[in-house]
Order: C-alpha cells, then sequence, then structure tokens
C-alpha cells in the first residue's frame, strides 16, 4: 500500500495537490514612481469612466476618456510635494492623498493650475470651477489625511484592491491619531467606505450637477 505525498517537504502542505484554493495573491502596494504618474491616470480614465461626476463634467465618452484623467492629475500637481500616490505591482488601482500641513497654493501656482484647468477641461471648465467651489468651502481645516483619488480597473474589482490601496495611509492616521477625509461621487461606494471606517458627515450639492457625499474617518489606537 502507497501513501499518498502531499509535500516534499515535512510539515509543508501543497493546497494543490489536496484540493485547496486561498485565492489570487493579495495586491502589492507601493508608491508609484513619478514616471508611472501617466500611466495611473490613463487608468484613472478608465476607472471613472461611468461615474457621475466624470459624465456630468465630461457627457461626451470620447472627450471624457481623454481628458479625465489629466483632469484628476491636477491633484498631483496641485499638492505639489504634499502628493502621496499609492498603486499596485499589476497597476490595477490607484490612491491619489495629500499629506496632512500642506501650504495654501500661491497665487503663482493657482493661476498656473487654472490655466492647466482651462486648457484640460475647456467646455466643462465653468463646471469644474463650480464643483471646486462647493468642495472647498466644506473642506475641514484641522490636519487631516486628504483622499482625492481611489479607483481601480474595471476589470480587477472584487479583488480587494482598494482596501489595499487604502491601507497604508489609514495606518499612518493610526499612528499619528489623525483623521482621513474624501468626497465620494458615486453614491454605491458609501459601503465600501463604511466598511474601511468612514462615517458619512453629510452631502454637497453642486449647482446644476451632481451631488459628492463628505466622509471621515477617525483614527484608531
Amino acid at each position: 500500500m502507497t501513501r499518498k505525498r502531499v509535500s516534499e517537504r515535512p510539515g509543508v502542505v501543497d493546497e494543490r495537490q489536496i484540493g485547496l484554493d486561498f485565492g489570487p495573491p493579495l495586491p502589492r502596494v507601493r508608491e508609484a514612481l513619478p514616471s508611472e504618474h501617466r500611466t495611473l491616470l490613463e487608468l484613472v480614465a478608465r476607472a471613472f469612466a461611468e461615474d457621475p461626476v466624470a459624465t456630468w463634467l465630461f457627457p461626451d465618452a470620447a472627450v471624457r476618456a481623454a481628458r479625465y484623467g489629466p483632469f484628476a492629475g491636477l491633484a498631483i500637481e496641485s499638492f505639489a510635494t504634499h502628493a502621496r500616490v499609492y498603486t499596485e505591482s499589476a497597476h490595477r488601482g490607484v490612491a491619489i492623498w495629500q499629506a496632512p500641513d500642506a501650504p495654501p497654493v500661491g497665487p503663482a501656482r493657482q493661476l498656473r493650475l487654472l490655466l492647466r484647468l482651462l486648457g484640460i477641461a475647456r467646455g466643462a471648465f465653468g463646471r469644474a470651477l463650480r464643483m471646486s467651489d462647493r468642495m472647498s468651502r466644506a473642506h475641514p481645516e484641522a490636519p487631516h489625511w486628504y483622499l482625492a483619488v481611489l479607483g481601480t480597473d474595471p476589470d480587477a474589482r472584487r479583488r480587494g484592491i482598494g482596501g489595499a490601496l487604502l491601507a497604508p495611509v489609514l495606518a499612518r492616521c493610526d499612528a499619528s491619531g489623525l483623521p482621513a477625509y474624501l468626497e465620494s461621487s458615486n453614491a454605491s461606494n458609501l459601503g465600501f467606505y463604511t466598511r474601511h471606517g468612514f462615517e458619512l458627515l453629510d452631502e454637497i450639492r453642486i449647482p446644476d450637477g451632481p451631488s459628492l457625499w463628505r466622509m471621515a474617518r477617525a483614527p484608531r489606537r
């Protein structure tokens, strides 16, 4: 009588030989290099292709595909040295954060950003300004980590990538005792953020446009 071997090494079980399946490997998250930003902003355009705010800003699908990524990239330019961009090994997701205590944007850089916005948004310039104004008025003043963008590739959703992208900064929030803050542009995502410790604050109504939902997460000890 022979005995089935389940491992080449004593004490090590090969799950393939005994029929176990632990699913795909966990996403490996790291800070993105500046050279990767363009690829990641192309991902943002795909991730937000059907987003209510994106479709309001750029109703034409082809225009939205071309311009929403650069539009989101203005966050990186605005945050400058306080921008923190995270991705995972296969570029299936991206998170763009602003670190706490970022200095106010000076007049010269503000003008440059407005000109960049005008060049990117074009016909959506007025809508973008209305949205930015409402967001700025509601933005908290106390130090916090600000999640400006979180997107995953439509073909890679429900694989834990979004949560993995949140994890590094949420851990820093807990270690430093600082809250995290975001505005969700899609009501269907509120449950996801709630599962990661965020609480709904209120709703921002954009004139003649969609709503944004403000959420915050208190640090955990």
